[in-house]
């Protein structure tokens, strides 16, 4: 969408209803049309962005992390954050030397976690990693890349110090508990 401003209309709130206007129309009029990305924080988009994923459509936010309203970042099916836009091209650091696929699959797992940290998921379970790496990358799969399991390529990515990882003592499947060197999930 691209606001055009008229001159007969002034003010926040008009620019604000003439954006969710064209964004609904797009929404029922071009099927074709199934992502929206917001570049706000404004907790007065969250109708917009509640009806749009009404209407299966998947809604990506953008905004900075100390002025975006929990309630709008809690509505949009992804979230990001200026400041974590940032820190993406330091995932590149601690892949470098590794071959290519291995490097491959955990840039993918490192988008996914960030991803899933954006949604501000509380326990990151390795299941729910794969998942969101499944949903973002349809055709992923962890023996394309050399793993005969999720829980191996988790394991060699602990190993690489890309994560680290817990063990839950009930199921004894993985829970992320920092992404590059320690940093909290």
């Amino acid at each position: 969408l691209i606001d055009v401003p008229q001159s007969r209309y002034s003010g926040k709130n008009s620019a604000d209803i003439r954006m969710v206007v064209d964004a609904l129309d797009l929404a029922y009029s071009k099927g074709h049309v199934d992502t929206f990305a917001l570049v706000s924080g404004d907790s007065d988009f969250s109708p917009l962005v509640s009806k749009l994923r009404e209407n299966d459509r998947y809604v990506i936010g953008l905004g900075v992390k100390s002025s975006s309203s929990e309630l709008l970042v809690g509505n949009c099916d992804e979230f990001i954050f200026y400041e974590d836009l940032i820190r993406e091209s330091k995932k590149t650091t601690a892949l470098r030397g590794l071959p290519e696929k291995k490097a491959e699959a955990f840039a993918q797992l490192i988008e996914a976690i960030q991803a899933l940290q954006r949604e501000n998921k509380d326990t990151l379970w390795g299941s729910m990693v794969k998942q969101t790496m499944i949903r973002k990358n349809p055709a992923f799969n962890e023996s394309y890349y050399g793993y005969s399991t999720f829980s191996k390529l988790l394991e060699e990515a602990a190993k690489q110090r890309i994560v680290t990882l817990e063990k839950d003592a009930k199921s004894g499947t993985y829970i992320i508990t920092s992404l590059e060197e320690g940093r909290p999930v």
